[in-house]
Parts: C-alpha cells; sequence; structure tokens
C-alpha cells in the first residue's frame, strides 16, 4: 500500500496542509508554489475558520484561501516557470490571483464542478488570458484519491473536523482513502 511519504514532494506538503485544514474545519484545500527548479518557495491552506495565520497570509476570512495565502508573500513579478501545486480547482478568486501573480502553471488534483470552465476565461476577456496561468488537471492516481476524499467528505455546516476523520492521522487517511 501506498504510503503519503511516497509522493512528490510538491503534492505531499499540499496534501498535508489540507488535512491540516480539514482537521481544523475549514476547507480541505493546501497549496504550494514551486520555482523553476521545483523548489517549494511558498505555502498556504485554507483557513476560513482559523484564528491565526503565518505573517502574510489570510485566516478567519472567506477570502482566506490556500492559494491566495500561498501567493499572499510572493513579491511582484513575472513568474513563468513557477508552478502552484493545488488540491482542488481553483475558484475565480484564485484564478484572478494566479493572473495577477503572472503564475505560469497551476496543477490541481480534483476538479471542483463550482468552477469549472475557469480554463476558458481567455475566451471572454482575450487580455486576461495573456498572462493566465496554464491549468493541469485533475491528476490521477493517489493525490486525486485523497484530495477528493477530504473534498467530499467536507460540509460548510461543520465547523470541525469530518466525523470521518475525527482521530485519524495523516497517513491513516491517506490510506483510507485509497481503499474508498
Amino acid at each position: 500500500m501506498l504510503s503519503i511519504e511516497s509522493l512528490d514532494k510538491p503534492w505531499r506538503v499540499a496534501l498535508s496542509l489540507a488535512w491540516e485544514a480539514c482537521v481544523e474545519g475549514s476547507v480541505p484545500v493546501g497549496a504550494v508554489l514551486c520555482d523553476a527548479a521545483g523548489e517549494i518557495v511558498a505555502s498556504g491552506r485554507n483557513r476560513r475558520y482559523a484564528i491565526d495565520a503565518p505573517a502574510g497570509q489570510l485566516a478567519g476570512s472567506g477570502i482566506a484561501h490556500a492559494e491566495i495565502n500561498a501567493l499572499a508573500t510572493l513579491p511582484f513579478g513575472f513568474y513563468p516557470d513557477h508552478v502552484l501545486y493545488t488540491t482542488v480547482e481553483p475558484c475565480l478568486l484564485c484564478t484572478a490571483a494566479l493572473r495577477i501573480s503572472h503564475i505560469g502553471t497551476v496543477m490541481f488534483a480534483v476538479e471542483d464542478p463550482l468552477w469549472s470552465g475557469m480554463d476558458r476565461l481567455g475566451e471572454v476577456s482575450p487580455q486576461s488570458a495573456r498572462h493566465a496561468a496554464k491549468r493541469v488537471g485533475p491528476v490521477d492516481g493517489p493525490v486525486r484519491a485523497f484530495a477528493k476524499f477530504m473534498h467530499d467528505t467536507y460540509s460548510p455546516a461543520n465547523t470541525g473536523p469530518p466525523a470521518a476523520f475525527v482521530g485519524l492521522s495523516l497517513e491513516q487517511a491517506f490510506r483510507l482513502s485509497q481503499n474508498s
């Protein structure tokens, strides 16, 4: 059976951050930004229901999205060779943040039916398409299975972790998702 440790580092970190958010009761989304060499240069997780966040990130807000928190500390510039790995397909807010941050590519683990079609924004606004991140996803395999497992179990009505996850470690939850 696969272990979460067997995953590529960007996905392992993004899924770990999503798990932290899930256990907290926030939306289970994690994101990491890698430079052209594949090194992680920034990370974030959803902190909608969190009371604090690292310096430069948002917490306790409807816009405290994982992707926003990963991009928040990035200096202004152009990053065509950077890749943002995120556990769920970026919403309109995060898609706009990727465009404004000039990130080259976004890879997402699981689709979000609410936001499908964001890759077609260039058809509406060719100007915004000039620096739009290339969207790659959903990915296949254990990364997608775990991201989908968390995403499908989350409910905005919960104020804590989903009952199915109470008491589970990250590794236990990852392995459980592979059997679902």
